[in-house]
């Protein structure tokens, strides 16, 4: 889909690190660009729908999770709000889920910097279950979710999505525990690997996480040395917060030689 800078902006909020699992009001304000929208066109907006997300609805329950309402900052306009489905492709193929917003005008003429404000999930009187987000943060690199902000100015040319559509971080809850992977059997004085890392309760790796890390062996030269039945004792304690996902070089004796 072509992006085009003279469609408007659009800005949410809260914007930066969300928890996963956690429950906002979002608010997507877009500001018209130089093209306007005249009667008849569009402005959508794709909320994100993967993995927990709430469907937005503008029908019924008005205080669930989900629902979404729309503002215009020209009162003077007459418009419509729908819910269409999108097409995902999830672990058990294709299935269509309701995450586009769509603001069609049906009278008047929308300017350049008027607005138009969706508010998804918004918290009544100061509360209210707004939106449930996703329960899954992927990674440090991998983990934005857009909210995408598409404009047909008059109906005619086809949605066409702004230069730059807002987004958010999904981020870990909580440290809940920790994992650690060794190899259990290795070649006398081969260097070997134990990685550490940090999960939150939904298994969401924190990579933001910090922990100091220390070793105990039963020496003091700090040799690892097998024990009843061949198996080896090692003992990792972690200190004050220093360091997140930890990659710990340490040298093992095993049963094997070379």
């Amino acid at each position: 889909m072509k992006k085009t800078r003279f469609l408007g902006t659009a800005t949410i909020t809260p914007s930066g690190n969300i928890e996963v699992a956690s429950s906002h009001e979002f608010r997507v304000r877009y500001r018209v660009g130089q093209s306007g929208i005249k009667t008849g066109g569009i402005m959508r907006v794709e909320v994100p729908g993967r993995l927990g997300w709430s469907r937005p609805h503008v029908v019924g329950d008005n205080e669930a999770l989900g629902f979404t309402h729309v503002i215009c900052s020209r009162k003077d306009v007459q418009y419509t709000t729908s819910i269409e489905p999108v097409t995902d492709v999830d672990f058990v193929g294709n299935k269509k889920i309701e995450r586009w917003i769509a603001v069609r005008l049906d009278k008047g003429n929308l300017r350049p910097g008027d607005e138009i404000t969706v508010i998804y999930g918004p918290h009544r009187f100061g509360y209210g279950p707004g939106v449930r987000t996703t329960h899954h943060a992927y990674s440090r690199d991998k983990n934005r979710e857009e909210f995408t902000v598409c404009v047909d100015p008059d109906g005619k040319q086809g949605l066409q999505e702004i230069s730059r559509s807002p987004g958010i971080n999904m981020v870990p809850t909580t440290f809940m525990c920790y994992e650690a992977f060794a190899p259990s059997v290795r070649v006398v004085g081969e260097k070997s690997l134990l990685k550490i890392t940090a999960w939150d309760r939904f298994y969401n790796p924190c990579v933001h996480h910090e922990a100091g890390l220390s070793i105990k062996a039963p020496s003091k030269k700090r040799r690892v040395s097998p024990g009843k039945n061949g198996l080896f004792w090692i003992s990792v304690i972690f200190l004050s917060p220093r360091k997140e996902s930890i990659v710990l070089k340490f040298w093992i004796q095993s049963m094997v030689s070379k």
